[in-house]
């Protein structure tokens, strides 16, 4: 089954956990903001959301940011373009800074350049975790 991560065709409420995978940092801001808007909504109140894609900081390696712009760069065009304005506007912090997730764990992988957030959504509740 195919569906527009955007505008998924499940109930509110649908499912325990969600997860998206390298997804977001290729697309434009609009749709990454749509897709984890609408994980939230198919995902139960207090259940769990699991983001994996760049996540850079202070502690990322530059040799790993190096490569990973390299390597973005091949993929050329819109992709490109989104990954370069994902990374100009703070990455997954920024995407999340509107959506009812609260940060229970970050996992920092591949030289500090990947984040696995493990979130829990709060779309009924008080947004109490820290975006780190």
């Amino acid at each position: 089954r195919q569906e527009d991560a955007t505008r998924m065709s499940f109930p509110d409420d649908s499912f325990p956990v969600a997860m998206t995978s390298f997804a977001l940092h290729e697309k434009p801001r609009t749709t990454a903001a749509a897709i984890l808007s609408e994980m939230s909504r198919v995902v139960v109140p207090g259940g769990d959301i699991v983001v994996a894609d760049f996540y850079f900081t202070e502690q990322t390696s530059r040799l790993a940011e190096a490569l990973i712009g390299l390597i973005e760069r091949g993929a050329g065009g819109e992709h490109y373009r989104n990954f370069r304005d994902f990374r100009r506007r703070g990455g997954l912090p920024e995407l999340l800074e509107h959506i009812p997730l609260e940060v229970v764990s970050v996992e920092s992988l591949g030289l500090g350049s990947v984040g696995v957030l493990m979130m829990r959504n709060n779309k009924n509740g008080s947004m109490d975790g820290a975006h780190d």
